[in-house]
């Protein structure tokens, strides 16, 4: 009796492990796809056109987060010559939910102290320029990307890093700098596509101009039938 129950024991972990490799193996499925450098999302059906000078990365099919530009080269500001991994890499983060408000709430929804949302936890977990003590907004701009209402908010970032010249200097330097960042949101229908940016202030500008290019370039599904 005690064998056959040993045995019983033995085949269920092998199954389980059987299981569990096989669901290991299992591709997760993801937000979309990029043919030809363009990401198109497997749910909602938008679609962006990237170039060459930013790496993608797209995120999984059920994270609100889709799709992630990360800028291959960038530029480094003087005082992160000796230390370049101190520089606020250049990203640009897609997101894309359904949403009852217009774009002007939204965005005024992330700005409020008080305005609470499991939408809202969620989307703060990446739009990093929110996060940062010193803000100072620059405005907001309302607009239209391919006859939808859109909005653009701008902010800058106030810092102070202490950065080490290198890993055996006691010492370091004392820098003070600043960040750029934006939120573009645009709505069709229900669906809401934000983008957020944020890079050094210094480079803002440019940034901020290629990120527009990604915003212009988005098409709805019932566009491409």
């Amino acid at each position: 009796m005690k064998r056959h129950l040993t045995t019983l024991i033995m085949v269920l972990m092998v199954s389980m492990m059987v299981v569990s490799v096989a669901e290991a193996g299992r591709k997760v499925p993801k937000s979309g796809k990029i043919n030809d450098g363009v990401f198109i999302d497997a749910t909602h059906g938008f679609s962006i056109t990237m170039n060459d000078e930013w790496k993608a990365k797209v995120k999984k099919v059920k994270n609100p987060f889709r799709l992630v530009l990360t800028q291959k080269k960038f530029a480094v500001p003087n005082d992160y010559k000796d230390a370049p991994d101190y520089t606020k890499t250049p990203k640009v983060i897609v997101w894309a939910d359904t949403s009852s408000m217009s774009v002007g709430e939204i965005i005024d929804s992330l700005l409020s102290k008080t305005y609470k949302s499991d939408q809202k936890s969620k989307m703060l977990k990446e739009f990093d320029i929110l996060y940062e003590d010193d803000l100072i907004p620059k405005g907001k701009k309302r607009f239209s990307l391919s006859d939808k209402k859109a909005i653009a908010w701008k902010a800058k970032a106030l810092y102070t890093n202490e950065v080490a010249t290198s890993a055996s200097s006691r010492g370091g330097k004392r820098v003070k700098g600043s960040y750029g960042g934006a939120i573009i949101a645009v709505k069709n229908g229900d669906l809401v596509v934000m983008l957020h940016v944020m890079c050094e202030f210094q480079y803002f500008k440019e940034i901020y101009a290629e990120t527009m290019k990604f915003a212009n370039s988005i098409t709805w599904a019932e566009d491409e039938n």
